[in-house]
């Protein structure tokens, strides 16, 4: 267990890891090899979901990272039951990836390219001086499991207080940085090569860069930015709510991060883009922590609009340096800003135009056809519009659908087209 001299509460710290990085340096670079050999298997996937994962756990017990309704409430049941899930999901995750054939291929080719570096190991505890590659290897499997057989009986509880969330977390944190080949590849700045997880042309652009300091800075920004609209990928509707949970947190804590990173320091509006994500996380998790209905809704309408300002993130950066690019070229799907807010207005003016119509009319005949244009905007447009609208939009629109006489429909009509007019005027000021 944590002895009181070795460790603190890490996830209790903010800033950089307390533990020295440098020492990690022969690990990490039998980690980067051991990336190149396994890329050609299709294995980088794995790569990128454990990493993803092993980070995620320690954004999870920043409560920093989490809403005002979760640091308030004193149980943490909740969040021990989303825990529990995305353990057992980082095992398997290393079980695949780590396989015992995996694990023989693995030794031998580190054998045969590298001496194992001992610095770490020696001030370890005695019986893990002789350890190997495949001793941490499994021992780190075996924590896991204690992890989750740990979760899985708390889980059970009807309460969980603050201060035994936190010793998970802190427990879960030592078996990390106790092992010399799980710690560097979980710490904030390990490697991955830029061409292995951006787009070819954007790769070019940046090693095509003569100023050494300008390249390093777009690199780092890129590959960050690209990062975490990858990790943005595995969010949305058809993932488990607490997945979904789990992963803002962490793509939260990833963007006040990046936000800070000294390659960002004189980028204002980029620094601008990253806090209206940010917002727009906090307020889908706290929308969303105690709200059963509609919850996966909320976070795949987020991801749609996420997943644009990241994108406008990264054409920045590379516009700074080429001023040729074109965003279609990277993301063909990709609409600017302009012409985005003009076919929203385009939409919002067909319903308007729908409404009128029914109202100088017969409404009923009227009624199918408007459903159909608000479940289109909804759909389509909503993601881009401020959460302060999405409330009552919905009640609107259910109650428009559902309203059983002439005169209670007429007026839900008229409040829902006022309620447009308020979206038209902040769309065309913003």
């Amino acid at each position: 267990m944590i002895k009181k001299d070795n460790i603190t509460s890490y996830f209790s710290l903010k800033g950089k890891d307390s533990i020295s990085l440098k020492k990690f340096e022969k690990e990490e670079k039998i980690l980067l090899r051991f990336i190149s050999d396994i890329q050609p298997k299709n294995r980088l996937e794995t790569v990128f979901l454990l990493d993803m994962y092993l980070k995620g756990v320690r954004s999870f017990f920043q409560l920093s990272n989490h809403p005002k309704k979760t640091k308030d409430r004193w149980n943490f049941i909740y969040e021990i039951n989303i825990l529990k899930e995305v353990i057992k999901k980082s095992r398997l995750l290393y079980n695949q990836l780590f396989t015992i054939d995996e694990g023989k291929n693995f030794i031998n080719f580190i054998e045969s390219k590298f001496k194992i570096s001992l610095e770490y190991l020696q001030q370890s505890e005695d019986e893990k001086k002789n350890w190997k590659f495949d001793d941490w290897i499994n021992n780190f499997d075996i924590k896991l499991k204690e992890i989750e057989t740990i979760v899985e009986s708390l889980s059970k509880l009807k309460n969980i207080f603050y201060r035994e969330f936190i010793t998970i977390g802190d427990l879960f944190l030592y078996y990390i940085v106790e092992n010399p080949y799980i710690y560097p590849f979980v710490r904030r700045n390990f490697k991955i090569e830029i061409h292995r997880v951006v787009h070819t042309k954007i790769s070019a652009v940046v090693h095509n860069i003569e100023d050494k300091n300008k390249k390093y800075s777009t690199g780092i920004n890129i590959l960050e930015a690209f990062k975490i609209l990858k990790s943005l990928e595995y969010t949305g509707k058809n993932v488990s709510f607490e997945d979904n949970y789990f992963l803002f947190v962490f793509l939260k804590e990833e963007l006040e991060k990046f936000k800070n990173f000294e390659t960002l320091k004189n980028k204002r509006k980029i620094k601008s883009l990253i806090n209206e994500i940010i917002l727009k996380i906090y307020n889908v998790i706290l929308a969303n922590i105690f709200n059963k209905k509609k919850r996966l809704d909320y976070f795949e309408k987020s991801k749609f609009f996420i997943s644009k300002k990241l994108k406008e993130i990264i054409f920045i950066l590379l516009k700074d340096v080429d001023k040729t690019i074109i965003i279609s070229e990277i993301f063909p799907d990709f609409q600017d800003e302009s012409s985005y807010k003009k076919e929203i207005l385009n939409s919002l003016l067909s319903i308007e135009k729908i409404i009128k119509q029914s109202i100088n009319g017969n409404i009923e005949n009227y009624k199918k056809e408007l459903l159909i244009n608000i479940k289109y905007f909804e759909s389509s447009h909503l993601p881009y519009i401020s959460l302060k609208y999405w409330e009552r939009f919905y009640r609107l629109f259910f109650a428009i659908k559902h309203s059983p006489h002439k005169y209670q429909l007429i007026k839900r009509i008229i409040e829902f087209n006022n309620l447009l007019s308020e979206i038209k005027e902040d769309i065309v000021l913003s």
